[in-house]
């Protein structure tokens, strides 16, 4: 190892955090469980201003129904209850929770696929693009509310979960060596087509395939506008606004799933237990948190709808439900 004088200030920096861990896992066996650092103290000063015990609000599920249509389904029984893990995560692992909405929705979304669409063998791939046209878009149709306030979190999405994705799609690499990586690729070419994504590689990538620092903001807007659903141009050439169904695929198969990935499959330092937190670190995974969760309570609503049960909630509490949300993230991240 280094002696101290030879290293650089990121790297003792790095060294101090790695020593911390090492302590921090030494130390449970006495029953130390708490490790605050400045990034968690700053989340508690300020959910404590906006007076927030928690920020992610839970959907009010009306309690005899719930449990009356539960107990006698007991694959959605097993699904609320796998859900549930996530309010052990809170406030301070938004990357957990997001990791228990994600399995969930993944799980009643492949549920809705099997018993509804007869196909419990489909594809990723077939299977959000199904459940993006034929479910969640009609179910936004179907309430006004409920879309202005999907798309109220979608204009929200932060910085740094766009910057992410830019990294991720946009640059190339060995796909044999990242074969996640390579299906997600493929599904954003999909979705927003050869040219345009070609087009926006070549805008903000040099010929070392390198994405250089001063590109980043335009790229991370230009992201943002096609999120959004506006026109946008990029090498001379305009390209229409997606349709809504494609950017809710979009948001699905590669912004929610790319990131689910790179945990999964990823290499990377601890969220919350590294020197690379920040408050930006909080805010993308309460906003993956955030949009995942009102995806999978869409599916469920969507489901037994679909199977004439009497409803957990009502769409237009889900929509006061993320408002609500909403106001809570702007009012710790803005």
């Amino acid at each position: 190892m280094k002696k101290d004088a030879e290293l650089t200030p990121q790297e003792k920096q790095e060294k101090a955090w790695t020593q911390k861990r090492i302590h921090y896992h030494n130390v449970q066996a006495k029953g130390v469980t708490v490790w605050k650092e400045q990034v968690q103290n700053v989340l508690n000063q300020k959910m404590d201003e906006a007076k927030l015990f928690q920020i992610f609000e839970p959907l009010h599920l009306n309690e005899a129904t719930a449990l009356e249509i539960l107990f006698d389904e007991p694959r959605l029984n097993k699904i609320h209850s796998m859900y549930c893990d996530l309010y052990e995560e809170l406030p301070y692992r938004p990357d957990m929770a997001f990791d228990v909405v994600w399995r969930s929705f993944e799980v009643i979304s492949k549920y809705y696929c099997g018993k509804v669409l007869g196909d419990a063998s489909i594809s990723d791939a077939d299977m959000f693009h199904r459940i993006s046209n034929e479910v969640i878009l009609n179910i936004l149709k179907k309430n006004s509310q409920l879309e202005k306030a999907f798309n109220s979190i979608i204009e929200a999405v932060p910085d740094t979960t766009l910057r992410f994705v830019v990294v991720r799609l946009f640059v190339k690499r060995e796909l044999g060596i990242h074969p996640q990586l390579g299906l997600i690729k493929r599904r954003a070419i999909d979705i927003l087509g050869e040219d345009l994504y070609k087009d926006f590689h070549d805008t903000f990538y040099d010929e070392n395939d390198n994405l250089p620092i001063e590109n980043h903001r335009s790229a991370v807007r230009k992201l943002r506008s096609i999120v959004l659903g506006e026109e946008v141009a990029l090498n001379d050439k305009t390209y229409k606004a997606l349709l809504q169904e494609n950017r809710i695929e979009f948001i699905i198969s590669c912004i929610l799933y790319v990131s689910r990935c790179e945990r999964y499959h990823g290499d990377y330092m601890s969220q919350f237990k590294s020197s690379l937190a920040k408050q930006t670190t909080y805010h993308n995974f309460y906003f993956l948190l955030t949009i995942t969760d009102l995806l999978f309570w869409i599916i469920m609503y969507k489901f037994i709808e679909h199977e004439s049960i009497p409803s957990l909630f009502e769409l237009d509490k889900l929509a006061e439900c993320s408002e609500r949300r909403q106001k809570n993230l702007e009012a710790v991240f803005a």
